[in-house]
């Protein structure tokens, strides 16, 4: 029997509008040998009809039907667990690929003999609206200190979804997608990016990312998004685990506040009342002030940022004022 050369793992949950098309640019892949694992996460709409239909005419899709709904994590570690696969891939069951994707990923992996290989991607928007998302302009990299220093600065983004990663990575250093429910990737990206010796990136823009409307990266505000907190303070924890923490604490802290801010402070203020805001705030700063407890010294955050740490930690609600009205004068 042929070697199965790539996995690509899908969770499904009520994605009925998009995974047709999903399905469509997984099934045509150009790469032979190939195995699709869906993992129907208790879908209630009519993604079962969809797929299967596509398990009818395709020997390759492999099924997995969750008793109860278990969130995109847990599918995706359950896929992970009978995947045979020398390189795994995951995609968003709203998302498409190139087709010509994983034949890409995988002969540069081969060829370089690399744990991961990284693509550019296309955020796809409402009346196709398409934003290209770039990643600084490296080939290989295999220092440690290197690969660290580019995802804590965002030049290495924390998406599962336009990367290959070799199965030995999860299966050898125990990896597992966290079970939150927002900013899972951030938590297993680093750690895979860590344990591989060497990563590859193609200039090449081969995923493309669905940004629709009223889905979890897009939609109003909810106390679900401080997963994403939870999911970087994994981080750290890792980090002090593997004795490496004082040595990037800087790029930590500034990860930190671009993830806090951006993520979560800043929509808080464009959507909430202050009263809701100041709800969210409270349940925050203690996490806030153990990560940045030195902020000042930092050499990684500029002056303007420092300033407005400042602001933060004085008076939310000034701060509040403030941005609030630069969020509605950008409108």
């Amino acid at each position: 029997m042929n070697e199965i050369k790539v996995s690509i793992i899908v969770p499904i949950y009520n994605s009925e509008k998009y995974l047709e098309k999903c399905l469509e640019s997984l099934v045509n892949q150009t790469l032979s040998n190939i195995e699709i694992i869906l993992v129907d996460d208790c879908s209630t709409d009519n993604s079962k009809q969809i797929y299967n239909r596509y398990l009818e005419r395709y020997e390759n899709i492999v099924l997995i039907k969750n008793s109860v709904n278990k969130g995109p994590s847990e599918s995706r570690n359950l896929a992970i667990n009978i995947s045979r696969g020398k390189y795994i891939g995951f995609v968003d069951s709203d998302d498409w690929v190139d087709i010509d994707m994983y034949k890409t990923l995988y002969n540069y992996a081969i060829s370089k003999s690399c744990d991961m290989v990284i693509c550019k991607m296309i955020e796809v928007y409402p009346n196709n609206i398409e934003k290209k998302i770039d990643t600084k302009g490296i080939e290989i990299l295999e220092d440690k200190k290197d690969i660290i220093s580019k995802f804590m600065k965002f030049e290495i983004l924390a998406y599962s979804c336009n990367k290959l990663f070799k199965s030995e990575l999860f299966r050898q250093n125990n990896i597992v997608f966290p079970n939150l429910r927002f900013g899972e990737d951030q938590y297993t990206t680093f750690i895979t990016l860590y344990k591989s010796n060497k990563v590859g990136f193609l200039d090449e823009y081969l995923y493309f990312y669905n940004k629709r409307e009223n889905s979890s990266t897009t939609d109003k505000f909810s106390l679900v998004k401080l997963d994403i907190l939870k999911s970087i303070n994994m981080i750290r924890e890792f980090m002090v685990e593997e004795e490496i923490y004082l040595s990037f604490k800087y790029l930590y802290q500034f990860r930190y506040m671009f993830v806090l801010f951006g993520n979560i402070i800043d929509a808080c203020i464009k959507e909430l009342t202050f009263k809701e805001a100041q709800n969210v705030y409270i349940k925050i700063i203690d996490d806030f002030s153990y990560n940045m407890n030195d902020y000042n010294l930092n050499y990684q955050i500029s002056n303007k940022n420092k300033i407005r740490i400042l602001i933060f930690k004085k008076s939310f609600y000034v701060y509040y004022l403030i941005y609030r009205t630069i969020f509605k004068n950008k409108i």
